[in-house]
């Protein structure tokens, strides 16, 4: 399991290992994630999305470079894999010391 905690401080538990994190997208949207979710998906197989305030984490347990998964209404948001999105935090947490 990993834990996730946005700014709001509630925490989500995503049903995966650390070594599973390279296959999880955080994409970053200025509208709700569950409106944007609800404008549209296509591709969607096996992939397993969490929608939370500002961000909608994807989970694709079979890589993402082979997935044809597009979230319609997150189109003007961009996406990071978890790993680099991991590292930006611990980034701007140096930046702000």
């Amino acid at each position: 399991m990993f834990e996730v905690t946005p700014s709001q401080g509630k925490s989500l538990w995503l049903p995966l290992s650390r070594r599973s994190l390279a296959k999880v997208t955080v994409v970053f949207v200025d509208e709700d994630p569950k409106a944007s979710i609800e404008v549209g998906i296509k591709g969607q197989t096996n992939k397993v999305i969490y929608p939370r305030a500002g961000v909608i984490y994807v989970h694709y347990p079979n890589r993402m470079s082979t997935s044809k998964l597009k979230l319609i209404g997150a189109a003007q948001g961009t996406a990071r894999n978890m790993n680099t999105a991991a590292k930006m935090v611990v980034l701007t947490a140096l930046a702000f010391r």
